[in-house]
């Protein structure tokens, strides 16, 4: 079971590589040291966005391991990445939170999530 979702995701990847003509010769230009570089990046910001609301979540009582804000703000990124709105991902977010508490605390989570966005937003000035 676990190699047909392996099978079936780079089915997915060939398919869209294939109906969108992209070409892979373009991904050649891209060096090893650069596309290491960019994961890191990526990986840090996602890292550090989890940090963030690990503490919100600490200073709120509402216990949660750290390892546990990477893996659903790992989840958010995907979504924000592919939905062509930037709050899909927040819902997906909110979501997961929602059900890791087990349906307590909805209102306390929803706010959770938006006082991270505009925590996020207030980091840019």
């Amino acid at each position: 079971m676990k190699y047909l979702k392996y099978l079936i995701s780079i089915a997915i990847v060939v398919y869209i590589f294939y109906a969108f003509g992209v070409d892979i010769k373009k991904f050649s230009i891209i060096t090893f040291s650069e596309l290491l570089s960019l994961l890191i990046i990526a990986f840090s910001c996602i890292s550090l966005n989890a940090l963030r609301i690990y503490y919100i979540f600490k200073y709120q009582n509402l216990r949660i391991k750290y390892i546990n804000c990477l893996k659903i703000n790992m989840i958010g990124s995907l979504f924000d990445s592919t939905l062509p709105t930037s709050n899909g991902g927040d819902i997906v977010r909110i979501g997961y939170y929602i059900n890791f508490f087990k349906n307590k605390n909805k209102t306390k989570i929803t706010s959770i999530s938006l006082i991270d966005r505009l925590f996020g937003f207030f980091t840019f000035f």
